[in-house]
């Protein structure tokens, strides 16, 4: 008889067995319950004997819930923990009212303006791709991450990619002409499937996309401060805590067409999504 390798998944209501096959393989289990405790073991048979590894455990973090009862997944990459969807909220932490967008139209002749915005003006889409923000609005110190969380900056965001590839570059050393910081870590970080196919959120190709992270980026577009929404289905961009003058600010993106993720610089005007995360304890 032929060695059958199977990884045995099991925690306090069942056993999942993930996969089975002969040699060398792996596999990855999904939808995991928040907060309950797995144990997971290796086992071969061979000669009609049973062979097992030692047991492992582990634990899904615990969801997360922001101040108007949004609740976000939460998944570990490497020494951080992220939200696996964009912010819903339309309320700073302290209580006050987020100011609506809806409806504004060019506000490009604000000097700081406080916005959220749904796209196209349509809330329907909150629940896929989450809202829109100015800069202003999530470097406001009343803060809009939930409490213990925070708005990633320069160095998270790289954290996260140098952990993805271990040959991305950093912002600061991003080139005029090629903002690119890696050119695989897009595809492990978004969603999968396409529109066409009517299996995903993203237009075709959605090139090298695994979600292996389980981040799930989905292409939630921007909002440009003259009025007009754009990218939808063809990018997920997200700013970063971090300024790179007194107009522009940071945020990094991924496209549709190839698995890339790149950087760059944008009026602080300009609605994106946000991800909030923060540093393992």
């Amino acid at each position: 008889m032929k060695g059958c390798f199977l990884t045995v998944l099991t925690n306090s209501h069942n056993r999942i067995v993930s996969d089975i096959g002969e040699g060398l393989f792996s596999n990855r289990v999904d939808e995991f319950e928040s907060g309950e405790v797995y144990y997971v073991r290796a086992y071969y048979t061979w000669n009609d004997s049973v062979y097992y590894s030692g047991q492992k455990s582990f634990q899904p973090p615990e969801n997360i819930t922001d101040n108007q009862g949004h609740v976000y997944g939460v998944v570990q990459v490497g020494n951080q923990l992220w939200m696996q969807q964009n912010l819903q909220t339309t309320m700073f932490n302290k209580g006050d009212e987020i100011p609506d967008g809806t409806g504004v139209g060019n506000y490009t002749y604000m000097d700081q303006p406080l916005f959220y915005f749904n796209y196209e003006d349509d809330d329907s889409h909150v629940e896929n791709y989450g809202r829109l923000y100015t800069w202003y609005v999530v470097t406001d110190e009343r803060g809009v991450c939930p409490p213990g969380w925070r708005l990633p900056d320069i160095l998270d965001w790289e954290e996260l990619i140098f952990h993805l590839d271990a040959l991305a570059v950093g912002y600061d050393e991003l080139i005029e002409d090629d903002p690119s910081l890696s050119p695989e870590a897009g595809g492990l970080l978004k969603s999968t499937g396409t529109l066409e196919a009517g299996d995903g959120l993203w237009h075709e190709p959605n090139e090298g996309a695994s979600n292996k992270t389980a981040l799930n980026m989905h292409p939630s577009g921007w909002r440009d401060p003259s009025g007009a929404f754009d990218g939808m289905g063809y990018s997920a961009s997200f700013w970063a805590f971090t300024e790179n003058s007194s107009d522009k600010g940071i945020m990094f993106y991924t496209h549709f067409f190839n698995s890339g993720f790149y950087g760059n610089a944008f009026t602080k005007q300009t609605g994106y999504a946000v991800r909030c995360m923060k540093d393992i304890e």
